[in-house]
């Protein structure tokens, strides 16, 4: 008896290992396991799934705070839901999009802040 694996099926299950990764903060595990997931995707041609996969690579990305990977993936997945005319997943990924810009400013404020402080004035701080 010979066992087939249906690999398609397979970019599901990595999908889910990918949230389940995620869900326990393990970042690298869950990024491998939604990269194997959109590998699996791109390999068969489905070009529409691979939109939720961007969004969690995203999502996965933001969480360790690699701001312009996180900004890569919404939009890859963005413009997958658009190119198929997506219109309710392109907004939720508009959104993701934006509160990554939003993180990414905040992470960098006080670094600005930092910056504007002329020296032996430390006291006065913006």
């Amino acid at each position: 008896m010979m066992l087939v694996i249906d690999r398609y099926s397979c970019a599901s299950t990595y999908h889910n290992l990918g949230w389940v990764a995620q869900d326990l903060r393990e970042f690298e595990e869950a990024r491998r396991n939604y990269q194997q997931a959109l590998q699996i995707k791109i390999d068969f041609g489905d070009r529409y799934s691979c939109a939720s996969t961007y969004h969690q690579l995203g999502w996965v990305a933001q969480d360790l705070r690699e701001f312009e990977e996180a900004r890569r993936n919404y939009q890859q997945a963005l413009q997958i839901k658009i190119d198929f005319g997506d219109r309710y997943s392109a907004s939720t990924h508009r959104s993701s999009q934006n509160s990554t810009i939003v993180l990414m400013f905040n992470e960098a404020l006080p670094h600005r802040r930092h910056s504007l402080v002329e020296p032996g004035n430390e006291k006065n701080q913006i």
